[in-house]
């Protein structure tokens, strides 16, 4: 057994990662301007593409964490520590090289690289390190901080971008601090603590996919209906349309009451948290739409928004953290964290560009349209496939440390 005052520099150094954890979202509010403003209109595709690489980099990324993980290349510490070393590089090649559209490329590459490799990692060792109610309660802390993070870092981003284009990246820097108190805190050794999970299984239980394909359906529809659109109806309650990352910033503080509230939440609703994430969300784009003048139901429909994803995500890791077996954890990290939310990021903007090129007149009514049928059968799926699992007999699929 790992002595006490490891554990608990191990559930410090997991709580300050989770805080830089969304810093490529952070980035986003105005960015597009600010980039637009620098490099001309007839590479505006280019930068679209660019706006991707975190996302499409954090995937490899993962898959990268994951061979080195399972192959015994490094250990855990350091893939933790080389994915924020290479996240924070970031920050330092936005001031180095800042004159080309490759230039931006590269930031977003770096960033999405090292996300991708520390998060599954982290998430791993919540996975493998902590009793099931001590991970249940990490899980939505993790949320909750990150979304906080999110939310302080790109205030900072948004007063940097108004003297500077590539202003937003240099938040990346303060991952700096969050690597040198991770080299200081996380234990070099990292065993399975008192009630963490062990044992080996021959494969990843279809629980683990079924997380991990949810989370996608959720981050999409998410991107699709919350962000693309109805975020940017709220902002025209709140401040005429010149509000741009006003609304981000109220589903952010969402995702943060979410998550601080997931554990008492998840206790009483287990994984009926998912069809009731789905319609929750249904309910928050109905007050942007049928109150589209009331600065009162933007708040309220960008905050519901948010707890809805404050909830749902975690119940997905969580839920993934009770089938998987510490030689599978990282795989199974990888898949829920890191490439399901990363792929709905990298397909959401094209969906919304299909739904938005057939439209004419009220846009906000077709999308209202689309996430009222949408909601309701992806919360069907989940009610469902929930009282399947309440009725099946739960197989003992690892063996817990006592």
């Amino acid at each position: 057994m790992v002595r006490v005052r490891n554990n608990e520099a191990l559930l410090w150094s997991i709580l300050g990662i989770a805080f830089v954890q969304m810093t490529h979202l952070a980035i986003v509010p105005g960015f597009d301007a600010a980039v637009l403003q620098v490099f001309a209109i007839d590479v505006r595709r280019a930068l679209e593409v660019a706006a991707l690489m975190p996302y499409i980099c954090a995937i490899l990324g993962g898959i990268v964490a994951v061979v080195l993980v399972r192959n015994d290349v490094a250990s855990r510490r350091t893939i933790v520590l080389a994915g924020l070393g290479l996240a924070a590089l970031s920050g330092v090649s936005a001031l180095l090289l800042n004159t080309r559209v490759w230039h931006l490329f590269a930031m977003n590459s770096l960033l999405g690289f090292g996300i991708g490799l520390f998060v599954p990692v982290v998430q791993s060792l919540v996975f493998d390190c902590f009793d099931v109610n001590k991970r249940r309660v990490l899980c939505g802390m993790q949320f909750a901080l990150s979304c906080f993070g999110c939310i302080l870092l790109g205030i900072i981003a948004g007063v940097l971008e108004l003297h500077l284009w590539y202003g937003g990246h240099l938040i990346a820097l303060v991952i700096v601090s969050v690597a040198v108190i991770t080299f200081l805190l996380l234990p070099k050794e990292i065993q399975h603590f008192a009630g963490g999970r062990s044992g080996e299984s021959a494969r990843l239980p279809g629980g683990v996919y079924y997380f991990a394909v949810m989370t996608f359906l959720f981050a999409t529809l998410f991107n699709v209906v919350g962000v693309d659109k109805a975020a940017k109806l709220a902002e025209a309650s709140l401040a005429g349309g010149e509000a741009a990352g006003h609304a981000l910033m109220l589903m952010l503080l969402g995702g943060v009451f979410g998550g601080v509230l997931f554990s008492k939440i998840s206790q009483v609703l287990g994984d009926d948290i998912l069809p009731v994430s789905f319609l929750l969300m249904l309910v928050g784009f109905a007050f942007v739409r049928y109150f589209p003048d009331s600065p009162v139901a933007a708040v309220a429909a960008m905050l519901v928004f948010g707890c809805s994803f404050g909830i749902f995500v975690p119940r997905c890791v969580f839920g993934v953290s009770n089938l998987v077996c510490a030689s599978d954890s990282t795989l199974a990290a990888m898949l829920v964290s890191c490439a399901a939310p990363a792929a709905a990021g990298v397909v959401s903007p094209y969906i919304t560009r299909a739904f938005s090129a057939g439209v004419v007149g009220d846009a906000g009514g077709y999308f209202f349209g689309f996430a009222a049928v949408a909601c309701p059968v992806l919360a069907g799926v989940a009610f469902v496939k929930n009282r399947y699992d309440m009725v099946r007999a739960p197989n003992a699929l690892c063996a817990v440390i006592d």
